[in-house]
């Protein structure tokens, strides 16, 4: 799989773009999950996909019987287009 570069794509843009991602698979915004260093993913080459996968699996707060729980295998197998 090629690496998106960032090069061509502001932070705040990029940033839309992992939003975009977190509501359509999971229901919630990157402001929903626990820290995690997005403009590190971004200067490192992550689409926004990859990054947003990354965050969900590192937050460890959202339970099954809430809204935004996921699979997260479906979702890490998935096309991470977006």
């Amino acid at each position: 799989m090629d690496k998106t570069t960032n090069e061509d794509m502001e932070f705040e843009t990029w940033m839309k773009a992992v939003n975009r991602w977190l509501r359509q698979h999971a229901s919630v915004d990157a402001d929903d999950l626990v820290d995690y260093s997005y403009y590190d993913a971004w200067e490192d080459g992550a689409t926004p996909a990859e990054a947003a996968v990354e965050a969900l699996e590192n937050d460890h707060t959202i339970q099954p019987d809430e809204p935004g729980y996921y699979d997260y295998m479906s979702i890490s197998d998935a096309d991470p287009g977006l």
